[in-house]
Formats: structure tokens, sequence, C-alpha cells
């Protein structure tokens, strides 16, 4: 099995991040998602537009 990983910003993550196909993931899932992505230096409004999605 073939692994990819997730680049934002230009940044590879350092965990893999999985997204399952539910309608608004748990708060612990979304928060690791935000957690993440402060570690790989993603942009504030970027983190902020990405909230407002997994919140839906």
């Amino acid at each position: 099995m073939n692994s990819k990983k997730l680049i934002i910003n230009g940044n590879s993550l350092r965990r893999p991040i999985v997204l399952v196909n539910v309608k608004k993931p748990s708060n612990i899932v979304r928060q690791n998602l935000l957690s993440a992505c402060c570690e790989a230096e993603i942009k504030e409004e970027t983190i902020k537009e990405l909230d407002e999605l997994l919140r839906y």
C-alpha cells in the first residue's frame, strides 16, 4: 500500500492525518488536525478556514 504525505503550504506534516467521510469530525479529531497544522507552521488564516469547514 502506498502512503502519501499531506503537504500544506509546502510543509510536510509530522504525523499522518486521516479524514473519514462523516458529516462532522469529533472535537478531538478536529483539534488534532489543527494542532498538526500549527506545528507545520501553516498560516493562521488557512487554519481558521479549515476550522470553519470542519465545524459543519
